[in-house]
């Protein structure tokens, strides 16, 4: 324990006055203990010292603050991770432009406040609120903040190449499968005739309200990391082929291969036994469907026989893309037969993206107007579902219901809005989360130098046949209160809506 330094002139006064100090010291202790649980009380007497260690060791309202004002807190350090912030999301965030424009945000403004709000910040508390804030402004999914991951435990099963031998179950924990999520419908089957049902990781139900017949179809994740069942599956008949180890591009056909056709071809029979009951129209759940990965493009087209319409992908003008751009170039100058429709374009797309626009007087000048775009847009048609060939597999061709509520985001609004776009369906329940595209290739790495939070911002852009960003979310064509999901009403509402609007 470390004690207070009294101003007493030499040692052996010192230890001849030493009754009179005890009882000093034990006066102030007392003090202490009495007003130390007061943070005003405690800092004006000047006396908590060990006090407030033992204070910020308790689970006390007060105690981080308290530590923070004892360590003499300065917001110099957070005000230059705002500044790194800025400069970085300048440079590197693709929606910036677009958010700016469409909630009508004063960049200068917004500049000023969060400055404001950081140097009056009196802990590290409110320091990262004004930079929580900040971010918040532009409502975007895929902008945030986080504390960067702590180093990984050892494993030796998370070696980058899997023995061929490895069982499934050994080969997906390798890979890093998850084996937490949950598949089930997120309300309560109740208030409808049940006319067939099943679980498992696409569950799907017939149910029937007025003599008419509707199917619900439930994709909880377009992650394939979250299918691990699936996952063993594939490994234990993947595996038979492999004659050595299975390294990083050999995982990497795993995953976006062979686990790809797996999940669609899952998805494919929970629709056709759908299909059997001869229902009026399909649900497809993507409540709290967070998006993922591409196989979402297999059960876009899956899900319809009309030509689907895209709008554009855009990138960031970055070196990120400068470096993508490159190496796509190179694989598609290498191969046998060069296409020279797609070398023109991708080259098109790496001399804009080598282009520089300087956004950052947007924060420092009022009514800086940009001359100059950081955003750059592919060519040609980028809409491909016509071509995607399915073998042995019929579209669904009848009325098509997606359900969706404020968790619905990334790919899973892309599909979402293919459809919307294209009216091949309608969309019930409630507006959707509004992430839009998220990381091309891993995305852009950034982190703040003093607090050493991870930045992830996203550096693509998806826009819908009309030009909206698919940042600013999807508002449905039938609206539900989704704040009832769990409520026992819930599924005969749903089925009500839809058999109402046929």
């Amino acid at each position: 324990m470390r004690f207070l330094h009294f101003s007493i002139r030499g040692r052996q006064q010192f230890r001849g006055s030493m009754y009179k100090v005890s009882i000093l010291v034990s006066s102030i202790f007392a003090f202490a203990l009495i007003g130390c649980d007061k943070v005003d009380s405690c800092l004006d007497s000047g006396g908590c010292w060990d006090k407030v260690d033992n204070v910020c060791r308790k689970s006390e309202p007060n105690a981080q603050e308290l530590c923070d004002r004892k360590n003499s807190f300065s917001p110099k350090p957070w005000l230059e991770d705002y500044l790194a912030l800025r400069e970085h999301i300048s440079k590197s965030y693709a929606n910036l432009e677009y958010i700016i424009k469409y909630y009508k945000i004063d960049a200068h403004d917004l500049n000023e406040k969060t400055i404001s709000a950081i140097n009056a910040s009196k802990t590290e508390k409110e320091a990262r609120e004004a930079l929580d804030q900040f971010v918040n402004t532009f409502k975007d999914g895929h902008f945030r903040l986080r504390k960067p991951e702590g180093p990984k435990i050892e494993d030796t099963t998370s070696s980058t190449q899997i023995d061929n031998n490895a069982n499934g179950e050994t080969a997906c924990k390798a890979m890093e499968f998850s084996w937490d999520k949950k598949f089930a419908f997120r309300f309560p089957i109740e208030g409808v005739k049940v006319r067939d049902k099943a679980e498992g990781e696409f569950p799907y139900l017939v149910v029937e309200k007025g003599g008419t017949k509707v199917g619900i179809i439930r994709i909880a994740d377009f992650r394939d990391e979250v299918f691990p069942q699936t996952c063993i599956e594939v490994w234990n008949k993947y595996a038979k082929a492999l004659k050595t180890k299975c390294d990083e591009q050999c995982r990497d056909d795993f995953r976006h291969k062979a686990m790809r056709t797996a999940l669609v071809d899952k998805f494919y029979a929970a629709l056709t036994n759908v299909r059997k009951a001869n229902v009026k129209a399909l649900v497809v759940d993507l409540t709290h469907n967070g998006g993922g990965t591409d196989w979402v493009e297999d059960i876009t087209a899956l899900l319809t026989d009309k030509k689907l319409i895209c709008g554009r992908r855009g990138f960031i003008k970055h070196p990120h893309h400068v470096k993508n751009f490159t190496e796509l170039l190179t694989e598609l100058r290498s191969e046998r037969k060069p296409q020279a429709t797609k070398i023109k374009s991708i080259e098109r797309q790496l001399k804009l993206a080598s282009e520089n626009c300087d956004r950052t007087p947007i924060w420092t000048q009022k009514g800086f107007t940009l001359t100059c775009s950081a955003v750059g847009y592919g060519t040609g048609d980028s809409c491909k579902y016509e071509s995607m060939k399915f073998k042995g597999k019929t579209k669904y061709t009848g009325k098509l219901f997606f359900l969706v509520d404020d968790y619905t985001a990334s790919a899973a609004e892309d599909i979402v809005a293919r459809h919307l776009d294209s009216n091949a369906a309608k969309i019930i329940g409630g507006h959707t989360h509004g992430s839009g595209c998220g990381y091309m290739n891993g995305g852009i790495k950034f982190s703040l130098p003093h607090s050493g939070l991870d930045v992830r911002v996203p550096d693509c852009i998806r826009e819908r046949a009309d030009g909206t960003n698919e940042v600013v979310g999807i508002e449905p064509d039938i609206k539900m209160d989704m704040s009832k999901l769990g409520d026992p009403a819930f599924l005969s509402g749903l089925v009500e809506k839809v058999t109402s609007s046929l």
